[in-house]
């Protein structure tokens, strides 16, 4: 992301180098519960495991939970970089709706768990769309 430079330097300049640790922190966790993912279970495991409600949630939470709080006053440095994560997401969106033919019976959409909440949300919200959970599929 281009602002990661930017909000570096802000939350240093703003005394809130405290969330970006505690970000740190709470990414740490999770890779190394996906590491141990990753040494006892099936790729499949791991997968089901990346798609539960209370992953996405977690990787969701990176951005609204922590980055969304650099900045002070009218410096939005990290609702900045939220916002170009959002807009990067909004362009998948744009090609997928784009791309998908009213006669298409199914789409198959793989993408990293970063973005799986976010498009999860658009594309609940287009009647042209029903979502199938991946855990209903996989087994």
């Amino acid at each position: 992301m281009k602002h990661d430079s930017l909000l570096s330097a802000t939350a240093k300049e703003n005394n809130q180098l405290y969330v970006l640790k505690d970000l740190g922190d709470m990414a740490k966790g999770m890779m190394n519960d996906y590491k141990s993912q990753l040494q006892n279970g099936t790729l499949t495991d791991v997968i089901k495991h990346l798609n539960k409600p209370e992953e996405l949630r977690k990787n969701l939470s990176i951005y609204l939970r922590y980055l969304i709080k650099v900045g002070a006053g009218e410096n939005f440095a990290g609702a900045k970089y939220v916002s170009d994560w959002y807009l990067r997401n909004l362009a998948i969106y744009s090609n997928i709706v784009k791309q998908v033919e009213p006669s298409d019976k199914y789409v198959i959409l793989i993408f990293g768990q970063g973005h799986i909440p976010i498009l999860q949300h658009l594309l609940q919200n287009n009647e042209d769309f029903e979502l199938v959970e991946l855990s209903s599929v996989v087994k």
